[in-house]
């Protein structure tokens, strides 16, 4: 399913097979950093993306999440594709200003077998949908909800959803708490903020569809 996706803003599987009995995967080189490593630059000096380069990467990112949701099979069923783990470290920058979504390593989809039991949890804490830190059933929506978090934390260079244990942050994931949002929304325009609360809602059917 990983080497059917073609797109400018998906890192492109090149070839997989086995040699001498070991799996592997060959993977599109891309020349630059991730965005995790970026955060932690613009963190480390208090400082915050500029918003422009934000909002670039984040609508970058939203159209590789489209074609990737939107991804049919050859007889045009769709493949009912949920990435389950966009994240800081897996949105990469080239140093030509290309964005890449890459790691569909725990990628959800109805032509799947599920391996997820239920109640296991897939994905990085601290950039989960409230319903994907219970273990539930996910879609396309989960993807940008987490989306949302990352856009949100390039915006203000700091976690969205804090905490000092794993619990407290699926706790705050769990409740929608955008408390971090609320208090430092000030920093941001009142319009993008309005995006980034309708993103962040705690039921799908209330965020983007």
């Amino acid at each position: 399913i990983c080497a059917a996706l073609s797109h400018p803003n998906i890192v492109q599987v090149v070839d997989f097979g086995d040699h001498d009995g070991e799996l592997f995967m060959a993977m599109e080189y891309v020349d630059g950093v991730s965005c995790a490593k970026l955060l932690r630059a613009v963190a480390s000096r208090k400082e915050r993306f500029p918003l422009g380069a934000a909002l670039f990467i984040a609508h970058e990112v939203l159209r590789a999440l489209r074609y990737a949701h939107e991804a049919r099979d050859e007889r045009g069923r769709p493949l009912g594709i949920v990435h389950r783990d966009v994240s800081p470290g897996n949105v990469l920058i080239g140093r030509a200003g290309e964005v890449k979504l890459t790691d569909f390593g725990i990628v959800r989809s109805s032509f799947i077998d599920r391996r997820t039991y239920p109640g296991e949890l897939k994905g990085k804490i601290g950039y989960m949908s409230p319903e994907q830190a219970l273990g539930a059933e996910i879609d396309c929506r989960s993807d940008l909800f987490t989306l949302a978090i990352v856009f949100t934390e390039l915006l203000l260079a700091r976690p969205l959803f804090p905490g000092r244990s794993e619990l407290e942050i699926l706790s705050r994931i769990h409740s929608a708490d955008i408390s971090v949002l609320e208090k430092n929304g000030h920093l941001l325009p009142a319009e993008l903020v309005e995006v980034l609360r309708r993103a962040l809602q705690k039921k799908p059917a209330d965020r983007f569809q």
